[in-house]
C-alpha cells in the first residue's frame, strides 16, 4: 500500500475526488450528531459517578472537535491544502487526536463504570489505537495510517453496537 489516506482526495490519484471530500464532510456532521447520541446514551444507561461525568464530558468534546476536523478535511483536501499543505494538515491533526481522544475518554468511562457492559470496548479502545498510533508516529508509513483509520472505525463501530444493545 502506497497511498495516505489524504491522497483519495487528490485529483492527480483519483478521477473523483470530490466523492472523498463530501463523504467526509458529510461522516463529519453524522459525527457530531452521534456524539450527542453517545452522551445520551451513556447517562440514561449508567447511573453516572462524578468521575464518569468528566469522562463523558471530555470524550464528547474530543468527539467533536475531531469531528470538526474531519468535516475541514473534506473542506481542505490535498487540492486546496493551503500554503505548504498547513490547511490540510492542522485538519488531519484534529480529527486523528480528537478521535483518539474521545476513543480514550469514552474508553475509561466504560471500563471505570460499574455494571457496564462496554467494558471489552473500552478496554479495546484504551489499547489497540493508541497502539497503532505509536506504529503510525514511528513508521509514517501508509499501510500504519490506514491501520489506525480502522482501528478507530472499529471501535467507533462497535461502541455504537453495544449502546444500541
Amino acid at each position: 500500500m502506497t497511498n495516505y489516506i489524504s491522497e483519495l482526495g487528490k485529483s492527480s490519484i483519483i478521477p473523483f475526488p470530490f466523492l472523498n471530500d463530501s463523504v467526509s464532510i458529510f461522516g463529519g456532521i453524522i459525527m457530531v450528531f452521534s456524539n450527542f447520541y453517545f452522551v445520551r446514551k451513556l447517562k440514561t444507561q449508567y447511573r453516572p459517578s462524578r468521575c464518569s461525568k468528566i469522562f463523558v464530558k471530555l470524550g464528547f468534546l474530543s468527539g467533536i472537535i475531531g469531528a470538526v476536523g474531519y468535516i475541514f478535511l473534506g473542506i481542505f483536501s490535498l487540492d486546496r491544502a493551503g500554503p505548504g499543505e498547513w490547511y490540510h494538515g492542522a485538519s488531519m491533526g484534529f480529527s486523528f487526536g480528537g478521535f483518539l481522544f474521545s476513543i480514550l475518554f469514552y474508553s475509561l468511562n466504560n471500563v471505570l463504570t460499574h455494571k457496564c457492559n462496554l467494558k471489552k470496548v473500552g478496554a479495546y479502545g484504551i489499547t489497540f489505537p493508541f497502539i497503532f498510533l505509536v506504529l503510525y508516529g514511528s513508521t509514517n508509513n501508509p499501510l500504519a495510517e490506514w491501520i489506525l483509520l480502522y482501528s478507530i472505525v472499529a471501535f467507533f463501530l462497535s461502541f455504537d453496537y453495544y449502546i444500541f444493545l
